[in-house]
């Protein structure tokens, strides 16, 4: 079973889901908070049950996407290609 529910907020993407995993059961209660250039993460688990928060920025996740666009082409890009 999973539910999930999107919404801006500005310029903040806001994704929270929950789920029931009936196969995997953690026993002992667990949080979980991670964060990087984009977003801020949190994640919560017990028995069967997880329920999770994303918050990301789109503009700084477009910028670093540009970013990794722009390193991929310049190391495919070769002399050869330049002659042609």
């Amino acid at each position: 079973m999973l539910c999930t529910m999107e919404g801006k907020v500005g310029k903040y993407r806001v994704t929270t889901s929950f789920s029931a995993l009936y196969w995997s059961w953690n026993l002992l209660p667990s949080i979980s908070i991670a964060f990087d250039e984009v977003g801020f993460y949190v994640s919560v688990r017990f028995l069967c049950f997880s329920a999770n928060l994303d918050i990301d920025d789109e503009v700084r996740e477009q910028e670093w996407t540009e970013r990794i666009e722009n390193r991929f082409v310049s190391l495919t890009d070769t002399e050869e290609d330049d002659i042609r």
